[in-house]
């Protein structure tokens, strides 16, 4: 599914719709998969699902990729009511809006973060000081669309900027039922 900030469509829910992506360590995909994903508020954690966006994510793909790290990128169909343009240098970040009811902090994500090193004990101090000072949001993973993310690897794949070894775990992680009707 491709679109543009403000693009509407039919997502979960019934709500006019945005394409989001995200760029993430691939260790990281079964805890947003079960958890969900969760930042701070003015964290900027997505891109738009523009050209723009695109391209800036494919950036941070390639630049961890060649520090040896496995990133991928996950598109979600995120209401519109539930974002806003942040602060970015590329001019392409988005921030979640606290729309949903306060998250509580499973202790089995912050422990499964914990253990994914060397980003993970920092990203759980985040979350920790977020949840405290009342800035912690959180995109149900019922949001992702599995075809999206798949087009957008496999396009990763085919510009050798993703290893089709990643690619392919990539897909026996996500579910089939991850969202397909949102790309239909």
């Amino acid at each position: 599914m491709e679109g543009t900030p403000g693009e509407s469509r039919q997502g979960p829910g019934c709500s006019p719709a945005v394409t989001l992506l995200h760029a993430t360590d691939l260790r990281h995909v079964p805890l947003i998969l079960t958890y969900g994903l969760f930042s701070g508020i003015g964290r900027a954690p997505l891109a738009s699902g523009d050209e723009r966006g695109k391209a800036y994510t494919r950036e941070i793909v390639a630049r961890q990729g060649r520090k040896g790290w496995e990133i991928v990128i996950l598109a979600f169909d995120v209401p519109a009511a539930w974002t806003t343009e942040a602060e970015e240098p590329a001019g392409v970040g988005f921030d979640l809006l606290p729309t949903l009811p306060p998250p509580t902090l499973p202790p089995r994500l912050l422990e499964g973060l914990a253990m994914i090193l060397p980003q993970g004990p920092g990203i759980v101090r985040a979350f920790t000081d977020w949840h405290r000072e009342g800035r912690l949001v959180r995109l149900p993973p019922a949001y992702l669309d599995r075809r999206a993310t798949l087009r957008i690897n496999e396009g990763l794949v085919e510009a050798r900027l993703l290893p089709a070894s990643t690619a392919s775990v990539l897909v026996r992680m996500l579910p089939q039922e991850a969202n397909d009707r949102l790309s239909d």
